[in-house]
């Protein structure tokens, strides 16, 4: 009986899961229309980054990080109506899609800040390990956001996610796309601060346009939240990429009820992998020497202390009683 109601549990659970649509065509563009609007619906919820990590959107407040979210999104809508117009194949939209995110972080700066002095040259994108991070991050998983909003699940290699793609979850969809909407705004505010070499500019500028979160008022905050994203940019892109990718795991950005938080999701990194440069691999070969020997070393130093404390436990007792049995032969002799 019990394992008749966890089969009907099962498939229960099975018929509740969304699926995304396989092909072109109404039911496509009707999952493209829910998606986005559940997600504008959790860009009202908290934007606090509850996160282990810094984000440049940190230095926004509440009200700027939901704009800039906003706009992202609704300029991502734009790109896709522009793409469903042209009717351009799968192979040369893919093509496009590093130049695709500078169009959209261009059309996304322009419309969060609309002063001429902030803008960036989007010719060519700061050569910075935050921005080599997000090459290695296959341009935030962009290729695979186009293909599913554009003509589906069937159109994506087999062999990329842990699951048939003809059966892709909705939800793994809107999470590459929440993930995306997050990164690119962080992008954004990189582009807008990182060509800005004086802090009391920066500081200026947040305070001119009323962009700055509150804990980010003072010069030295500002040099502080600088220097920790710098420092996260140098160990993400040689320490945390290369072991994501070796574990074919991809962090991604999501919006929850309680703020930004991290999850992870596997993907096969077998091409990324390629792309690391023989520093990254070294020390992730180095990585992975540590996590082999370090526990064997634990184990070793465990044992070694166990058994000298047993040994000056077993010296100690055996000293005691040796002491206590003379000062009890003395004290039979005087007596």
């Amino acid at each position: 009986m019990l394992h008749i109601n966890y089969q009907i549990n099962i498939i229960y659970i099975l018929k509740m899961i969304k699926y995304w649509p396989n092909q072109q065509g109404i039911r496509l563009n009707k999952t493209v229309i829910n998606i986005f609007y559940c997600i504008n619906k959790k860009l009202i919820n908290n934007l606090t980054n509850n996160t282990k990590c810094f984000l440049y959107i940190d230095i926004l407040d509440s009200n700027n990080k939901h704009k800039i979210m906003t706009i992202v999104l609704q300029e991502f809508k734009l790109l896709l109506l522009d793409l469903i117009e042209l009717n351009l194949p799968l192979h040369d939209i893919l093509n496009m899609k590093s130049q695709i995110i500078l169009d959209l972080t261009e059309q996304a700066q322009k419309k969060f800040i609309t002063k001429k002095e902030l803008y960036f040259n989007n010719n060519q994108l700061n050569p910075k390990s935050y921005i080599k991070n997000i090459y290695l991050q296959q341009n935030l998983l962009i290729e695979y956001i186009l293909i599913y909003f554009l003509f589906g699940s069937s159109f994506i290699p087999y062999e990329i996610f842990p699951f048939n793609n003809l059966y892709t979850p909705q939800e793994h969809v809107q999470v590459l796309l929440e993930n995306f909407i997050i990164q690119l705004s962080n992008l954004i505010i990189f582009q807008v601060l990182d060509p800005i070499n004086e802090l009391t500019h920066i500081q200026y500028i947040l305070q001119k346009y009323k962009l700055c979160n509150t804990n980010y008022l003072a010069t030295r905050s500002i040099a502080v939240f600088k220097n920790n994203l710098d420092f996260q940019s140098i160990t993400e892109f040689y320490l945390d990429q290369p072991r994501a990718i070796y574990s074919s795991k991809y962090k991604v950005l999501l919006i929850s009820s309680q703020g930004i938080i991290t999850k992870y999701i596997f993907i096969s990194r077998i091409h990324d992998l390629q792309k690391l440069s023989k520093i990254q691999l070294s020390l992730l070969l180095l990585l992975e020497i540590q996590d082999i020997i370090i526990p064997k070393i634990e184990n070793s130093l465990l044992i070694t202390i166990k058994i000298i404390f047993y040994t000056f436990i077993n010296v100690c007792g055996n000293s005691l009683i040796i002491l206590i049995r003379v000062l009890i032969n003395q004290i039979k002799n005087n007596s």
